[in-house]
């Protein structure tokens, strides 16, 4: 008998999140983030099937070791309806997208050699003075993590300053503004190992420069560089 109650009990519950699900996505529809597309109910990932392969097709790898990362790869084009879905994720708290961003990521790196049990995985942090319910960059980097079966790095780095938002800077003073600012965990050692750096948009590369820096200054062997989406390099 108590067996038959949990099975009972287990099942109500998942058939109240389906049914709370199919509500909300009724309320608030999901939409592609590359045509705008209405989608079904229940999708999770918020591309449409006509989108999927325009979306495969946008990928980037940037070879250029004077940011400092052995190679830097990007799932899609900071552009458009991507670019709208990516400032909703990041400042408007529609955390959902962080699966999409995360699972095209997952989809884009899956069998590339540097990915694997061994390598740090971590994302670029944010201040605690950001008023922001989540860390974008941790969100993306978690979700590609559990599509990929491997773990996630929590605390390799710390930002022990806030900036301004460097978007809106130039590359000069993007370089000033960004010194200085990481300090790498005294607890996490990276001596001898392939780190990968999850961050949201790749631009300038003036945040990955200074990151990598900072974990090669304490050993890591390699640094690599996955970003959800790219932009125009400056």
């Amino acid at each position: 008998m108590r067996e038959v109650i949990s099975f009972l009990r287990k099942n109500f519950f998942k058939g109240l999140n389906v049914c709370t699900t199919v509500a909300e996505d009724m309320l608030f529809p999901k939409y592609c983030i590359n045509c705008g597309r209405m989608l079904p109910v229940m999708q999770k990932l918020c591309v449409c099937d006509r989108c999927t392969e325009a979306v495969k097709k946008m990928v980037s790898v940037y070879d250029d070791e004077r940011i400092g990362c052995k190679q830097i790869v990007s799932a899609l084009k900071y552009d458009g309806k991507i670019r709208d879905a990516m400032l909703k994720f990041k400042f408007k708290n529609i955390k959902y997208l962080g699966y999409t961003f995360g699972k095209l990521l997952a989809e884009t790196v899956k069998d590339r050699d540097f990915i694997n049990k061994d390598t740090v995985i971590t994302a670029v942090p944010i201040h605690i003075s950001r008023d922001r319910e989540y860390n974008q960059s941790e969100v993306v980097a978690r979700h590609m993590c559990r599509e990929l079966g491997i773990d996630y790095t929590d605390g390799v780095l710390f930002r022990i300053r806030p900036i301004k938002r460097l978007s809106s800077m130039e590359l000069g003073d993007k370089e000033f503004f960004i010194k200085d600012s990481y300090m790498l965990n005294p607890c996490v050692n990276l001596c001898g190992k392939t780190v990968v750096i999850i961050d949201d948009v790749f631009t300038t590369g003036t945040t990955l420069r200074v990151v990598s820096r900072e974990m090669k200054k304490y050993g890591a062997k390699e640094v690599y560089a996955l970003t959800a989406c790219y932009s125009k390099i400056q």
